[in-house]
């Protein structure tokens, strides 16, 4: 897809799992309308917005959207496992999922992605605290997820944040 508009008629005409704010589905399509709504407010494709307001600023060299073009610094083979046989896994395209788990990272710039974007100064304080407090049904009940990250609490440690994804031979998980 050239644009994540276009990629949105893949599930434009679905319905609904639950009445919005009864209950929590977690939906990777919801934050490629996200990505959608970026693209529209800042005119360029979501990769060019990523790179010019997120990932250069914070020097993160290795996150790439996984797009045919692709460079990365190195990139492992992916792998599947059918029926007790391991194979190589079938190409993915991502283009139209890019803002839902379409990128590429090497672990140091997945870890510093994750340092930066729950840590004060990429995000103000109140979009911070948005983010990472724990959403209400319309019943007033608490979910364990803020928005893009769930929330975990420690007895001794206290509140952990993470998230993870797959996709055809890989997976990544941040915490």
């Amino acid at each position: 897809y050239d644009r994540l508009t276009d990629a949105i008629e893949v599930f434009a005409h679905d319905s609904l799992v639950a009445t919005p704010g009864t209950r929590y589905s977690y939906s990777s399509y919801g934050f490629n309308l996200i990505g959608a709504a970026i693209e529209r407010r800042l005119g360029v494709p979501f990769p060019a917005a990523m790179r010019e307001q997120v990932l250069q600023p914070l020097g993160l060299t290795s996150i790439v959207p996984d797009a045919a073009d692709a460079k990365p610094v190195a990139r492992a083979t992916l792998y599947a496992v059918s029926k007790g046989t391991v194979s190589q896994a079938p190409e993915d395209d991502l283009s139209g999922r890019w803002p839902s788990g379409g990128y590429l990272a090497s672990t140091d710039d997945l870890a510093k992605f994750g340092e930066s974007v729950l840590a004060p100064g990429l995000l103000d304080a109140h979009s911070l605290h948005e983010m990472l407090t724990p959403q209400h049904l319309a019943s007033g009940a608490a979910t364990t997820v803020g928005i893009g990250w769930r929330i975990g609490r420690d007895s001794l440690a206290g509140p952990f944040y993470h998230h993870g994804g797959s996709s055809n031979g890989g997976s990544a998980f941040l915490l």
